[in-house]
């Protein structure tokens, strides 16, 4: 999802080659007016790479833990990752 930087804007930012560029742009009648397309400046790269320490991936879970912590509400990804996370550290 992009942030929006105003009540019709959004932002988006994406990868062409190695180069992260951005893009403003604004729905409209069913279809998306670009407002604006440039090379990401140095400091909105740094945000985006502090921002893709995850990795997306698929994995399969009992139901019930899975149903555990989605149960738990908002965060539950978060949370899941912490135990994963302390199992990990409790490996090495």
């Amino acid at each position: 999802m992009c942030p929006r930087t105003s009540s019709f804007d959004y932002i988006a930012h994406g990868l062409i080659g190695d180069r992260l560029h951005v893009v403003v742009f604004t729905p409209v009648n069913g279809g998306v007016r670009v407002i604006s397309f440039r090379k990401a400046k140095k400091r909105e790269v740094k945000a985006y790479a502090s921002k893709r320490s995850a990795v997306s991936t698929t994995v399969r879970f009992d139901a019930e833990v899975l149903e555990f912590f989605r149960a738990t509400g908002k965060g539950w990804q978060t949370r899941m990752n912490e135990v994963l996370r302390g199992y990990v550290a409790s490996q090495q």
